[in-house]
């Protein structure tokens, strides 16, 4: 009998280093096609293994639904679409603090201080939970893109992020104040998958695992000890 089983990738920066590891581990990916099939055979059964681009804002609909059985998906992702699957291996790759940040010459006294405290930010439902969970009441200024600005212009008296780079806090004449979480990217599987292609999977994993690369560096986070008068 042949076996089936779809696989997607997400499109973005983590796209090479993942087709690198995937075609590493015997499940090579092709640059640039958006969908690939290849054959595989595993405890004397054959394997037909789909494998497809999706855009990595859709991916936890397309595994949580069962369009494809595995996916990947960064950990703040996975929370802020409250996506149920099962998420049973960390990839190298796609680790990132999750920090608040503000102008140079904001403290964190001051921001905790505030009775209105406005954050800008693409992870609302992460950063409202934080702030609820410790007493702060905040208020979510949900933008998608450039929180920097955000801040710039009014909108908002700080920032929670992912930090995938300092310089845009550094060279716009911010800090990070408090790290607040990490996100890492995660192979996600459809719970409700059968027991055949669970044991498949976790073949998948092993092999994976067999050609880990080495962990990224991770993110220097730019905090500035000195806090202004």
């Amino acid at each position: 009998m042949n076996r089936h089983l779809k696989i997607a990738i997400p499109k973005g920066p983590y796209e090479p280093q993942l087709r690198e590891q995937f075609g590493a581990a015997g499940f090579p990916i092709p640059e640039g096609r958006d969908q690939h099939r290849l054959e595989a055979t595993f405890e004397d059964e054959s394997w037909t293994v789909d494998i497809i681009r999706i855009a990595s804002a859709d991916m936890g609909t397309y595994v949580e639904r069962g369009a494809v059985q595995v996916g990947v998906m960064s950990t703040d992702a996975i929370h802020e679409l409250n996506v149920d699957v099962w998420r049973p291996y960390t990839f190298a790759c796609g680790a990132a603090p999750i920090i608040l940040a503000a102008r140079r010459d904001q403290t964190l006294a001051r921001l905790h201080s505030l009775p209105h405290l406005r954050l800008a930010t693409a992870i609302p439902r992460f950063t409202r939970e934080w702030f609820s969970t410790r007493g702060f009441n905040v208020e979510i200024v949900h933008v998608h893109d450039d929180h920097l600005r955000a801040v710039q212009m009014g909108l908002a008296d700080g920032l929670v992020s992912l930090l995938h780079d300092p310089n845009p806090l550094l060279n716009n004449d911010f800090r990070a104040l408090e790290q607040l979480g990490i996100s890492e990217l995660k192979l996600v599987v459809n719970n409700a998958i059968s027991s055949y292609r669970r044991k498949f999977i976790r073949h998948i994993m092993d092999q994976l695992e067999a050609h880990r690369p080495p962990a990224t560096p991770p993110v220097q986070i730019p905090y500035d000890t000195e806090d202004p008068e």
